[in-house]
Order: structure tokens, then C-alpha cells, then sequence
């Protein structure tokens, strides 16, 4: 080898590298430590970005112009776009620790279940106690592991994560993508994917995992389920490896299988009825080795999450997360904008080549997001929603690798274009130079400043008291809690973030009962000993005299509700009961139950109405025994006994207005006194009337009644439990109850019904 002609051939792309190297570690650097905000330091910053840009752009025409091969090439352009990543994420977030919107949105339910993770075994929830993770934990799961190893509080490991994404996501990409292809349409396909993604709103700051499992789906779903590449043979290792990185990209976003398994589904039964319209093979059964291979290496995160919501209950609320951004069948190749037109060229330059089965398997998957998107259409319509802006965002994500692909495909065939031979290269050059600036205005965005804006929070309160409080269950209104403390939360403050199996309308509902109680023994008992989990301490936010927490309660179609729910300041006074400490309006609670004396012994206490008994019994209903025991041993024996009239836990819907939670029967001398629990799942406008039958066993009607509302039904409003009641007389034998809302001549649902034996 003639040495010094190779240093003079390469001497010039190796300067060009070197300098572009050291000028993104001098970037770097300058961007570790913390900064104040100035807008002054924002504009500077995304000048700075713009040149770093115009480096990135230098070196790509300049490995393009070199001589070398086109796998060295390739092998280049992949390592200097993963630094060019990992310098414009320290450039946007220059001088802060916190990642996009800092711990605020979705964020703050993600660095919390990175703080779960690093403090706890396993991945728990990252709200309730005693569940499994809901949402996706690998991503956040090894990012805890790396804040383990160095040491890295938890807010910080979403800037880092974004960092790492750039760091080893192209080249772990890169290799999935060259079992499917060569190196240099791998590399093309690679950076369309980062840099389409970065237009407009990024998707790697906005939902970082969303973006690695949809950017590997794709080629995965190629290579092993598609088999958009032929083997001689497929042995143990295709399966293996085929069936951990699929399991992998499910515990990391799920909800792009739901495409991919209506894609195969659709598949099969077409390839039933009409084999011969296969050009290429494909064996679903070597598909489905695949997936099941992807299920049981997955099973760790599924499997506990399912059997939580088999034993509990299911009561999702994600799909009902409902905005006008998740409303329009409009992806990305519809627009009329550069990027738009774009996409519809590689589209159509797929769909020419659909006999090839890399771009079969692309044009497969884009008509299976947009059937996706007619069936969820179609259930949303039907008051049955699913979270159809995923396949939006898949949609997206299927740009990339289209537009790399198509362009790869284009540059090895330059005699098509005659002497214009170099139009391809060029139109290239100047689309990816404008990705570039286009994905650099996210420097400016609210986010980024709200970023840079925060400092971590510490409450003011004790760290010795919070370090003993380390899992305790908080009631509270402070949303960020459990961002910077690893406590778990009694309810989620927003139904869409709640675990399907957290119960949070049920907590919410004994909440809003507990408003109504003034005795703060009875309401620390509620608190200690209800059926959910016992409430260790409370931070709620203050407001003059009342104590004030937050529910967002779902609104499909509209986004949510908010509810706040309110208690006098006084009712926590008792420090025997609720211990102040240090911080902003924290209480433990007693963890033993003091020694007090009976409701009935206490001559200043007033007298209990037939309401608030009412709410008591209706509250009781949700405690334990122990519990149940000890508000009974407060209030003493005079009670009547109740019967419930339905299985606890029970409910039942009149339409979708209105939902009883309870339906007792008290008995007392002479009669029979009946009370409803009720919950608004709407606002009533309508003077709705409560109407009950009661009949004798031989089906004669013996007596006609009208439930009376503590509150009037035209008050009632979303999210709201109210009481009802009516007397009726004792009935011998057996009988039959039945109870209705009528408006007129208009039913509101099904009416009620009951059969039982008077005892």
C-alpha cells in the first residue's frame, strides 16, 4: 500500500472529521454546567445550533465526495450524525438538568416512575401501591439502572435519556436495518428516520420511548415478521433473536403491535381466500413463532399488569384522552408543505416498487395504521374510543424509512437521469440541510424554556422526614410530589395517567363522601382504614381556610373534568390524629390509633342528622373491618342495621347520566328507610324524578314512592355523589323493588330492579 498517496487521498475528510469532533466535545463541555435563564442565552443558543447544523451539513457532502466505500461511508455518516444528536440536545438544553418540559405533562409521571425504579425492586407503578407498572417501563426501567450506576438523580435522567437516544440509537438502528438491506440505504433510512421525526414537534423530547420502539418496530416487523428478506433457513437464533428484540419494543410501546397484529391478521385471512396474490412467500406460521416469542419475552410486563386487572378490575381511562389533535384522518404526506410532498413521492415510489418486499412490507404497514384509523373512528363514534393518534405518530415514523430507502434507491441508479445526474445528490443535499434548521426550532419552543425555567423542589420540608416517608401513600394536590420523593400517590389527580386497575373513580367518589364529614376522628379513621390503601400523609394545597385537593376526572369526548375537592383546615387540628411537619401543609397520620372517646359521650358534639348519617353509613361501606369496627365503637350501638340491596362493589348504570354506587335498606320500627348513593358521570340538566315500585310476592303493586335528593338533580354536575332517600313500608315474605328516572314521558336507561325475602 502506497502510504503517503493514501494520507494525501484522505487527509482532507480526515481534517474535516477531526475538527467537526473536537468542536461538538468544545459544545458539549459549555453546555454541562447550569445556566440562569435569559432569553438573550436562548437566541444564542439556536444561533449556535444553526452552525452546528451547517458542520454537520459540511461533513455529510464532504464522506459523500470522499472515495471511500460505500460501507465505510455509511459507517461514517451514522457515527457523526449520533454526535451531531447528542450536541443538539446539550445545545437546547443548555445549562439545565431537566429534559423537554422539565417535570411537567407526561413528564412528571415518567421521572417519577424512574424514581420508583431506582428506590424500589421490580418496576411498581408510578402512582399507586402495590400495582405494576401500566405504562411501558423498559426505557425508563434502564434509565433508572443507569442513575443507579452513576449515581444521577432521577430529574435528570430525562435530558440524559434523550442524550443516549442519539448516543447508541443510530448505530443499534443502523444494524437492524442492514439485516434488511445494504449498508449505505440502512444509513439513509436511519437519519431520515431521527431527522423526519424532528420536524415540528420531535419526537424524541416529546415521547422518547414512543419513538425508539416505533422506529425499531419498523425494521424488526420487516426482517422477522414480514420476512421481507429471504434465509435459507430459519433456525433457533432467527426466532430467538427475532422473538427478544420484539419482546424488547413492547415492554417499550405496545400500542404499535395493535397495527402490526391487525396487519397480520388481515394478511392471513387474504392469503386464505386468495394465495396466488402473493408474488413473494410469506409463512404466517413463522410470523407467529416470532410474536409468540415476543409475547412470552415480554411476559415480565404484561403478565402482572393483566392479572392486576383480571383480580381488581379494569377501568382504563388512556383511550378516552380526547383532543382536536386526535380527530381528522390527516398524516403527515396530506399537507402541502415540502416535507408533505416529500413523503408522497416516496410513497408513490414505494407502492411502484411494492413487489419488493421491503417496500411491500412499508405500503402493508401504512394501510393497516390507516384501517386502524377507520375502525378507530368508528369506535370512537360509538362512545367505545381508542387512542387513534398512534397511528398518526406510527404514520410519521414511517416517513423516515421511506424517504431514506426511496433516496438511497434513487442515488445507486444515476443513469436514469441522463446528464442530469447529479440533480438526486443535489435535491438531497438541500432537503437534509433544511431538516436540519427545521429541527432545530424546537429550541424555541415553551417547553424548552419551561426546561430552563425549573429547579428541583424540595417542598421545605425535612429530608430526614421525608427520607422515613420513603413509600408511604400521599394524599395530596401537589402534583409534582412524587417527581422529586418516592412516595406513591392515593389517586393519580388525572384519571388518564391512572393504572387500569387503580380504581380511581372508586377513590375519587370516597373522597368527595369524606367532604361531607366535621369529625376529624371519623375522618382519620376513613383516611387509615378505608379498602384501598391507608393514606400515610397528606400535602394538599391551601387556600385561606380550606385545604384543597385536585381530580381530573375523565370527559370523553371532551378532554376532562376538573374537580376540587375541599376540607376546613380545622378538621386537621388534631395533632394526635394529623402530626404536622416540616413542609408545605404536610401531615403524617397517626399510625396507631389514639385512645378517644364515643361520638355519644362528647356533650358539645351536635346532634347527627339524618344526612350525615347517612354519608357515614355510605362511608363505612368503604372500610375494612377493622375500620368499620372502630367507627361503630365512636359512634356507639344506636344505628339501625341496613341491608345492601346490591353485591359490594357493586353498580349499576341508568344510561350513561347516572350510576348507584349503594342501595340500602335501614330497618326500623315501623318502617323501612331506603337510600341511594349516586354518581353524576355527566352534568344532569333534566329534573329527572326518582320513582320506585315496590311490590308483594304475588306481583301486586302495594306501594308507589319518590326519592327524595339531598341536593336537587338539576345541581347535580360531573363527578358529583349524591344521596337519596325515600321510606317505605316493611313487606312480608317475598318482594320485588323497582326504582326509575323519569323525566316525563322519558326514561333515563334501564329502572332498577330487586328481588328479596323480608326476613
Amino acid at each position: 500500500m502506497d502510504y503517503p498517496k493514501s494520507i494525501r487521498k484522505y487527509a482532507p475528510l480526515a481534517i474535516f472529521l477531526g475538527v467537526f469532533i473536537g468542536l461538538g466535545l468544545y459544545v458539549f463541555v459549555y453546555t454541562l454546567p447550569s445556566k440562569p435563564f435569559s432569553e438573550d442565552l436562548l437566541k444564542t443558543d439556536g444561533i449556535r445550533l444553526d452552525v452546528w447544523a451547517f458542520c454537520f451539513f459540511v461533513v455529510v457532502i464532504s464522506v459523500w465526495l470522499s472515495s471511500l466505500s460505500h460501507r465505510w461511508k455509511s459507517g461514517l455518516l451514522v457515527g457523526m450524525f449520533s454526535l451531531y444528536g447528542v450536541i443538539a440536545v446539550s445545545l437546547v438544553f443548555n445549562g439545565t438538568p431537566f429534559g423537554f418540559n422539565a417535570y411537567w405533562g407526561d413528564q412528571k409521571f415518567r421521572t417519577a416512575m424512574i424514581l420508583k425504579f431506582i428506590t424500589f425492586f421490580g418496576w411498581p407503578d408510578f402512582y399507586y401501591k402495590d400495582l405494576p407498572a401500566f405504562y411501558p417501563p423498559l426505557y425508563y426501567f434502564l434509565l433508572s439502572i443507569y442513575a443507579r450506576v452513576f449515581s444521577v438523580e432521577a430529574f435528570k435522567m430525562i435530558k440524559i435519556g434523550t442524550v443516549l437516544i442519539y448516543l447508541a440509537g443510530p448505530g443499534l438502528l443502523y444494524w437492524l436495518w442492514c439485516r434488511l438491506t445494504t449498508p449505505f440505504a440502512s444509513a439513509l433510512a436511519v437519519i431520515a428516520t431521527f431527522l423526519f421525526c424532528s420536524v415540528g414537534m420531535n419526537a424524541i423530547y416529546v415521547f422518547p420511548h414512543a419513538f425508539l420502539a416505533n422506529a425499531f418496530f419498523v425494521p424488526w416487523w420487516l426482517y422477522y415478521v414480514g420476512q421481507a428478506r429471504a434465509r435459507s433457513r430459519y433456525g433457533w437464533s432467527f426466532y430467538l433473536v427475532g422473538g427478544v428484540i420484539g419482546g424488547m419494543i413492547f415492554m417499550t410501546y405496545y400500542y404499535v403491535f395493535f397495527i402490526g397484529g391487525l396487519l397480520w391478521v388481515v394478511r392471513t385471512v387474504w392469503l386464505r381466500l386468495r394465495p396466488s396474490t402473493l408474488k413473494h412467500p410469506w409463512h404466517p406460521g413463522r410470523a407467529l413463532g416470532v410474536l409468540a416469542l415476543a409475547a412470552l419475552f415480554s411476559a415480565p410486563y404484561w403478565l402482572p399488569l393483566a392479572w392486576s386487572m383480571i383480580t381488581i378490575g379494569a377501568d382504563p381511562a388512556q383511550q378516552e384522552w380526547h383532543h382536536a389533535d386526535s380527530t381528522g384522518i390527516l398524516f403527515r404526506f396530506q399537507n402541502f408543505s415540502i416535507i408533505g410532498m416529500v413523503f408522497l413521492a416516496a410513497l408513490y415510489y414505494a407502492v411502484r416498487r411494492r413487489y419488493f418486499p421491503r417496500y411491500r412490507e412499508l405500503v402493508l404497514l401504512l394501510g393497516a395504521a390507516f384501517l386502524f384509523f377507520f375502525i378507530g373512528t368508528i369506535l370512537g363514534a360509538l362512545q367505545k374510543p381508542i387512542i387513534i393518534i398512534k397511528a398518526r405518530e406510527f404514520v410519521s415514523m414511517l416517513a423516515g424509512p421511506l424517504v431514506g430507502l426511496t433516496a438511497a434507491g434513487l442515488l445507486r441508479r444515476p443513469g436514469i437521469f441522463g446528464k442530469a445526474r447529479f440533480a438526486v445528490p443535489v435535491m438531497a443535499s438541500l432537503l437534509l440541510f433544511f431538516l436540519l434548521i427545521e429541527s432545530n426550532t424546537i429550541a424555541g419552543h415553551d417547553a424548552v424554556r419551561t426546561a430552563r425555567k425549573s429547579h428541583p423542589q424540595t417542598f421545605h420540608a425535612d429530608p430526614d422526614d421525608m427520607n422515613r416517608l420513603k413509600g408511604a401513600v400521599f394524599l395530596t394536590g401537589v402534583e409534582e410530589l412524587p417527581v422529586f420523593c418516592p412516595v406513591y400517590n392515593f389517586f393519580s389527580i388525572n384519571q388518564h395517567y391512572s393504572h387500569p386497575a387503580g380504581r380511581f373513580l372508586e377513590r375519587y367518589r370516597f373522597l368527595f363522601a369524606l367532604q361531607n364529614l366535621d369529625d376529624p376522628y371519623l375522618l382519620y379513621l376513613a383516611m387509615r382504614f378505608n379498602i384501598y390503601d391507608p393514606i400515610d400523609a397528606i400535602m394538599p394545597r391551601r387556600k385561606d381556610n380550606i385545604f384543597e385537593f385536585y381530580a381530573a376526572v375523565s370527559n370523553y369526548p371532551n378532554r376532562f373534568v376538573t374537580r376540587t375537592l375541599s376540607f376546613p383546615v380545622s378538621l386537621f387540628s388534631d395533632t394526635t390524629l394529623f402530626i404536622p411537619l416540616a413542609g408545605d401543609n404536610l401531615y403524617q397520620l397517626a399510625q396507631s390509633v389514639p385512645p378517644t372517646v364515643s361520638a355519644n359521650d362528647d356533650m358539645d358534639r351536635p346532634r347527627i342528622d339524618t344526612e350525615y348519617r347517612l354519608w357515614i353509613d355510605y362511608i363505612t361501606q368503604l372500610l375494612d373491618t377493622a375500620g368499620q369496627r372502630l367507627v361503630n365503637d365512636y359512634l356507639g350501638d344506636t344505628r339501625p342495621a341496613s341491608e345492601g340491596l346490591m353485591p359490594p362493589g357493586g353498580k349499576f348504570h341508568f344510561g350513561d347520566a347516572l350510576v348507584m354506587l349503594s342501595c340500602n335498606v335501614t330497618k326500623y320500627a315501623d318502617s323501612l328507610s331506603l337510600a341511594l348513593a349516586m354518581y353524576a358521570n355527566r352534568d344532569i340538566r333534566k329534573n329527572y324524578r326518582a320513582v320506585g315500585h315496590l311490590y308483594s310476592g304475588d306481583d301486586n303493586r302495594i306501594h308507589d314512592f319518590v326519592l327524595r335528593p339531598c341536593h336537587h338533580i338539576t345541581t347535580w354536575k360531573k363527578g358529583d355523589v349524591q344521596l337519596m332517600t325515600a321510606s317505605i313500608p316493611h313487606v312480608r315474605g317475598k318482594y320485588s323493588l323497582e326504582i326509575e328516572f323519569v323525566d316525563g314521558d322519558n326514561q333515563l336507561g334501564k329502572p332498577f330492579c330487586f328481588s328479596g325475602r323480608e326476613k
